[in-house]
């Protein structure tokens, strides 16, 4: 944040010292007035012993020049910690004041003077300040109130600015709660207990306490039980009086006797009556369970096939009941498979899977195409500068043939640097002068060949004297010692990438390209660099001509997967640089 000189400083300070005289505090006057700045404090709230944090902001901001304020708080409860400015401070100084008159540290209030930039309407947070709330603060809220304002405009007038004051709420722990009864609990309805803090009084829980239930004394037999009549005998509660009855049953000392009423069978229950033969009360009634089947052990009728259930059956040696199983078919096919569908290269064939005994089918399966299984590449016609070559293999299975267009090779042409910069057209290649040239193959940058592919590399090369090359680089060194008009040849192997590897196949490529040597260059040659001949001969021969001297080699690519057979069969470059360097 920018400060401001003390200067500026002491100024405006002064500047509230007189208004201070005239304005104490605006309080809370025109609240609501869109054209009335606010000087806002926020609210807070925590524990004993916590630290906490209250925003400070500045509203509504009608052109202000500063102000001076105070934000009183109560000791007894708050402890000043610190005051941190804003990420966002829009203000040019804030200066805390404290306590002004005792220069002291302020035990009630923060006391702050606040400059701002000219022109500057901005609104936003000013500060925060931190208060730890002290031990044995009394619950609840206590007040943070702004007072003592005093704001100016940038002509040193005095301007009206609302205040909006906060607090910072002490929140109780309620460590010490006692609990006080609501609802008395009876025997049969519950009570009801509160837990309420002793010190703040404060409700923190309400708790449901059960019914107690009767405390019955013992039973006195009212009427005595007879042989067959019930008796009756009572009890009382000691707390609510409540009578509960309850029936003496009859002494049951019957002289029982058992009849079977009627008897059970396989599938129907029967039942017997139990009496007294006293006085013929009948005692209890109690149902037979029903037997159930004793079967014997299960007989085949017939015997399950390969496809057909069979059935047995067993017997009720009670009641002849007749009860019968199913024989699942064993399902022990013996399978055998034919082939109804041969798989073709392009269409998928079938099988089928049956049993031998029953000829029930088991599964169909199809047969996926098989696929061509093409023979090499054969190349049907070569490739020249002018008309395309045709490569072509066949399925070894169904004959089928694939064509594969070789595109026309590019004329190869040659380009002749000379190196003096500062006047090019005065430069020739002059006798006894050692000239490096580099040859630049066709698809030798193919770093993934596939099968069929071609590429062209440098072998041999001859003008006076001649050369060859048995791997890279592919760069040599001659002189010529008379004046007069060469020709520089670079002849190219094709290769043709099979069986994982590289394979010439007997076919070259001879690049062609013409020199003048001459006794020395004294003079500019009409813009041809020193060149007396700028010549280009493509592979086959035939004569060019390029004034420039500049010549670029193409490749060709195959089209889709397989035309990449070819990359490499567009042309073949020579490059040839004037140098004065010793030979390598």
């Amino acid at each position: 944040m920018k400060r401001k000189s003390k200067a500026f400083i002491a100024a405006f300070l002064s500047l509230c010292l007189i208004a201070t005289t005239v304005i104490v505090s605006t309080g809370n006057a025109f609240a609501g007035d869109a054209n009335v700045g606010e000087l806002a404090v926020t609210s807070a709230q925590g524990y004993e012993g916590d630290t906490v944090k209250v925003t400070v902001s500045y509203n509504n901001n009608q052109g202000t020049a500063g102000f001076e304020f105070r934000m009183y708080y109560d000791p007894d409860v708050l402890e000043l910690v610190k005051t941190t400015l804003s990420e966002d401070v829009f203000i040019e100084d804030v200066v805390i004041l404290g306590d002004k008159n005792a220069n002291e540290k302020m035990t009630n209030f923060v006391s702050y003077a606040v400059a701002m930039a000219k022109d500057n309407k901005k609104s936003g947070e000013l500060y925060t300040v931190e208060f730890k709330i002290k031990d044995g603060a009394a619950i609840g809220n206590t007040e943070l109130k702004i007072t003592d304002l005093v704001p100016s405009n940038f002509d040193g007038d005095l301007i009206t600015v609302n205040s909006k004051n906060s607090y910072v709420k002490v929140l109780c722990k309620h460590a010490d709660t006692e609990e006080v009864v609501k609802e008395a609990v009876t025997c049969t309805k519950d009570g009801v207990t509160e837990v309420k803090c002793k010190k703040c009084g404060e409700l923190i829980d309400t708790k449901t306490v059960k019914s107690t239930g009767h405390k019955f004394g013992e039973y006195k037999v009212v009427t005595e039980a007879t042989c067959s009549k019930d008796g009756l005998k009572r009890r009382t509660c000691s707390v609510c009086n409540e009578v509960e009855e309850v029936k003496i049953p009859a002494t049951g000392k019957h002289t029982a006797v058992t009849e079977i009423t009627k008897k059970a069978t396989c599938t129907t229950a029967g039942e017997k009556v139990t009496k007294c033969s006293v006085c013929d009360k009948v005692l209890s009634t109690e149902e037979i369970p029903a037997t159930g089947h004793k079967f014997g052990e299960y007989k085949v009728v017939t015997e399950a096939t390969c496809s057909k259930d069979g059935l047995k059956r067993r017997t009720c040696s009670v009641c002849n009941e007749v009860e019968e199983v199913k024989i699942p078919a064993t399902g022990k096919h013996t399978a055998v498979t034919e082939i109804t569908k041969k798989a073709t290269c392009t269409t998928a064939g079938e099988k089928v899977t049956k049993c031998s005994v029953c000829d029930k089918v088991l599964s169909t399966e199809e047969i996926p195409a098989t696929g061509h299984k093409y023979s090499d590449y054969v190349i049907k016609k070569d490739a020249t500068e002018t008309e395309d070559g045709i490569l072509e293999r066949t399925c070894t299975v169904c004959g089928e043939t694939e064509k594969v267009t070789i595109p026309k090779l590019e004329s190869l042409k040659t380009e002749v640097k000379d190196e003096k910069a500062e006047n090019p057209l005065a430069s020739k290649y002059t006798k006894g002068e050692d000239i490096i040239f580099t040859a630049v193959g066709i698809g030798m940058d193919n770093v993934n060949p596939q099968a069929g592919d071609m590429r062209y590399v440098p072998a041999k090369w001859s003008i006076n004297p001649s050369g060859e090359w048995t791997s890279a680089p592919y760069t040599a060194t001659f002189a010529v010692a008379n004046a007069g008009d060469y020709e520089l040849k670079v002849v190219y192997n094709r290769e043709v990438y099979k069986d994982g590897k590289w394979v010439a196949d007997g076919v070259t490529i001879t690049s062609k390209t013409a020199i003048t040597i001459a006794e020395k260059a004294e003079t500019p040659d009409n813009g041809n660099n020193g060149n007396t001949n700028n010549d280009s001969t493509t592979p086959s021969g035939d004569a060019s001509t390029d004034n420039n001297a500049s010549v670029s080699t193409g490749d060709t690519s195959i089209y889709v997967m397989i035309m990449a057979v070819i990359m490499m069969m567009a042309s073949a470059a020579v490059i040839v640089e004037k140098s004065r360097k010793a030979v390598k």
